[in-house]
């Protein structure tokens, strides 16, 4: 009699699956977020803007909040330069950050989670506005992670889904895999 722990049972399997997942999802998030906070504190070094790493740091924890966590992270760099150097300086700072957050944001994390994640840049993008739009914040924050569940846990294990598993997974990871199995 087969254990429902069994190693082999394809349900603990796709339980697997799903953790490698989001453990590379935390890791592509961390990522991009050093690299937005790190060209962050650069821009505020540069402007002359007090606290700099402090505001990288903030950077960088608010890029755990998919789309409106780098709009919140800018609001005290902003409101800093304002107060030290005037208006120019904090036009100079809002633009630097919707240009650096905003390109990692919107560009590149999509594309690595698409890579990293099986996930389509249309998946990664629509998933947080329609967790959003079902959980409120904190469907944004989990909207991957609960996307990941849905995909692996559910329409994985069911062959009549199989076309929506498909439709949203990265095709160019799905045909090079594809690929590579027909090699065997």
């Amino acid at each position: 009699m087969a254990s429902y722990l069994d190693a082999e049972n394809p349900v603990v399997l796709r339980l697997r699956r799903f953790t490698v997942l989001v453990r590379r999802y935390i890791g592509i998030t961390t990522i991009v977020g050093l690299v937005t906070g790190t060209l962050d504190t650069i821009l505020f070094s540069l402007v002359g803007v007090e606290f700099a790493i402090l505001w990288g740091i903030v950077a960088f924890v608010f890029s755990f909040v998919p789309t409106i966590g780098f709009w919140i992270a800018l609001i005290p760099p902003v409101t800093m330069a304002y107060l030290q150097f005037g208006l120019p300086a904090a036009l100079l700072v809002f633009f630097g950050i919707v240009l650096i957050n905003g390109f990692a944001e919107n560009i590149v994390k999509p594309r690595y989670m698409g890579i990293g994640l099986d996930l389509s840049f249309f998946t990664v993008f629509f998933s947080v506005v329609i967790w959003s739009a079902i959980l409120g914040s904190m469907g944004a924050i989990l909207a991957i992670p609960l996307t990941l569940a849905f995909k692996v846990l559910i329409l994985e294990g069911d062959e009549g889904s199989r076309w929506f598993f498909d439709l949203i997974s990265d095709k160019k990871r799905t045909e090079t895999s594809k690929d590579s199995n027909s090699d065997d």
